[in-house]
């Protein structure tokens, strides 16, 4: 993976342990690593409040389950990333309602009601690698449940053949569960 330009995680519930471990070895890489953008795309779907104890500052109720326990580790890799820029987008897409009052959430990780727009993220990721000088390729790693990379793969191929070709390719490597 460090062999790119860009790099974009689509990961579902628990598949973010996928996209955290790579991230951390991109970010830790330095000068043996090519990437200049990394994108985390998260989607998450219970409301449920953390049992986990946040400091105030980081995070403040309303939370979800899934993003508390995460929020520093995740705002640790995003401050880590001094050579490349890292994005977190944590897609809650059973939310009813669109505003997330109280919630404070540190620099480069936003929460997002709804399920994300693939196509509009990873054309984003591309631009954002071109714009930084990237022309290795972008890497698109999905790990999740069956129907979400399938979505992320219907995105790969939908990029703008011009840019593909700008930006170096985009490979996709899927990691997906069910049953």
């Amino acid at each position: 993976m460090s062999s790119y330009s860009g790099a974009v995680f689509v990961v579902g519930g628990s598949g973010v342990t996928f996209a955290l471990s790579a991230v951390q070895d991109l970010v830790r890489g330095g000068a043996d690593s090519h990437v200049k953008i990394i994108d985390i795309v998260w989607c998450i779907q219970d409301p449920g409040t953390s049992h986990f104890s946040l400091p105030t500052a980081i995070l403040t109720p309303p939370s979800t389950a899934s993003l508390s326990p995460l929020v520093t580790q995740l705002a640790s890799i995003v401050e880590r990333g001094t050579s490349v820029r890292v994005r977190v987008q944590v897609f809650y897409t059973r939310a009813i309602s669109t505003r997330f009052d109280g919630m404070i959430l540190p620099r480069g990780i936003t929460l997002l009601p709804g399920r994300p727009k693939f196509d509009k993220l990873l054309d984003a990721a591309v631009a954002d690698t071109l714009s930084a000088g990237g022309t290795s390729g972008v890497f698109v790693g999905a790990c999740g449940p069956v129907a979400l990379a399938k979505a992320a793969v219907g995105a790969v191929g939908g990029v703008d053949a011009r840019m593909r070709a700008s930006v170096g390719g985009v490979d996709f490597h899927e990691e997906t569960f069910g049953w």
